[in-house]
């Protein structure tokens, strides 16, 4: 199969051509050369009008699918077409309660999955889920996992020591969602003025500065690097930049809205960790813009009708989010940040963190390339979405917008 690209704007700042307009020829899924923009050919495939950019494919690494097993929350294929919205050739996907990534066939059964949407399976950290006993990691290092996290649950840290100990010389991420789930109790939003006036239980800061300054300290003692899922606060900030060996990264809904927002008790809005105040949002934000984290999320977390549409505190935690990652970034980074800064939160960055190096944007790369506009205004509508519909954006004016993607012999327009 050969595809032609024509007038495109370069995403890639190894590349001398970057931020130029170019042309990228590709043939069997295998990029064989990018030149110049030097006038309009009748042979192309596509045409970006100066307008459409190249990136590196986009990675989220941090995404749930409800197959198998949980089905009226999404399917393999619901999910493919949300990262398509989204922009992303690359999915890492997390474990659920009922269904662990534990072993080597689960792994497996995640990366089978894959079609024009490369699935890549995170696997459990320990061997339950429960923060008790360790995993089998280097048969799931063989199996092809990018990285160990167990969900919204506190390991103990005596397995976190054995473990760092263990995998010391593994480059894969141990991911930890920083949170003392004792201390939260049935919390529901973030506490504070906004969950008094609203008649809500709050979940308390200090749970989440508690866990990460305990995970810091047993990053000194071990000398093993800890990723943290989420980070939420101002002052988890700072214990952040404490130590060095310590990273995060920031689910793109904790960058978009604040507690205040919660004042019509809309069940779409309900994730975890909660957002925050303002002063909050605005100091992720600006860690963001000065480099002091450098990956952003989705923190993807489809429910099916029936977990959402019910009392607030009986409703679920998470929200869709998968589509619109891009956008809100732009919305929000777009005065401040050139295009390739902002792309890197999602691709570049995320793909160096779990070790992804399955394509690229350079002459010889498999071709793993997102195409966007940061023009485009659209809107997320519900109705393009059939199992699940847990998105607090549908109907929001967005500003920029991925267009197409090409995962190796695969290329997928989007409108």
């Amino acid at each position: 199969m050969k595809l032609f690209l024509q007038n495109i704007r370069l995403q890639n700042p190894k590349s001398e051509l970057h931020d130029g307009l170019v042309n990228i020829d590709i043939e069997n899924g295998i990029i064989k050369a990018i030149s110049p923009f030097e006038g309009e050919s009748q042979k192309a495939d596509f045409d970006g009008q100066g307008k459409v950019h190249a990136s590196i494919g986009w990675f989220d690494p941090s995404v749930t699918c409800g197959e198998p097993y949980s089905e009226e929350r999404g399917t393999f294929q619901s999910l493919t077409h949300s990262a398509h919205l989204g922009g992303y050739t690359d999915i890492g996907i997390i474990s659920r309660p009922n269904y662990i990534i534990n072993n080597s066939e689960r792994a497996l059964q995640i990366k089978q999955a894959s079609s024009e949407i490369d699935f890549h399976p995170i696997a459990s950290l320990s061997k339950k889920m429960d923060g008790v006993h360790m995993n089998e990691y280097r048969m799931l290092e063989s199996a092809g996992v990018l990285g160990f996290a167990d969900v919204h649950s506190s390991p103990s840290y005596n397995m976190l020591k054995n473990t760092s100990e263990y995998l010391i010389n593994s480059t894969l991420p141990i991911v930890i969602y920083p949170q003392d789930y004792h201390m939260i109790a049935n919390g529901q939003m973030n506490e504070g003025y906004y969950s008094t006036l609203y008649g809500m239980a709050g979940i308390n800061r200090v749970s989440e500065h508690i866990a990460i300054s305990s995970l810091g300290e047993l990053t000194q003692y071990t000398d093993r690097p800890i990723h943290l899922a989420h980070i939420s606060t101002r002052e988890s900030l700072d214990i952040l930049s404490r130590y060095p060996l310590l990273s995060a990264q920031i689910p793109i809904g904790l960058l978009t809205f604040i507690d205040r927002d919660m004042e019509y008790y809309d069940a779409n809005m309900k994730c975890f960790p909660p957002f925050r105040s303002d002063k909050d949002r605005q100091a992720l934000i600006q860690a963001i813009v000065q480099g002091q984290v450098t990956e952003v999320v989705s923190d993807h977390c489809p429910w099916n009708i029936e977990e959402k549409d019910k009392e607030f505190d009986y409703a679920q935690f998470g929200i869709m989010s998968l589509e619109v990652v891009y956008s809100l970034l732009n919305e929000l980074l777009g005065d401040q940040l050139p295009q390739s800064q902002i792309v890197d939160l999602i691709s570049t960055n995320t793909r160096a963190r779990y070790q992804l190096h399955n394509g690229g944007i350079s002459i010889g790369d498999r071709a793993k390339i997102t195409l966007f506009d940061p023009n485009l205004e659209w809107q997320l509508e519900n109705k393009h979405f059939t199992d699940t519909h847990n998105s607090p954006w549908f109907g929001q004016n967005l500003i920029g917008k991925a267009v197409g993607s090409i995962n190796g012999v695969e290329f997928k327009q989007q409108f």
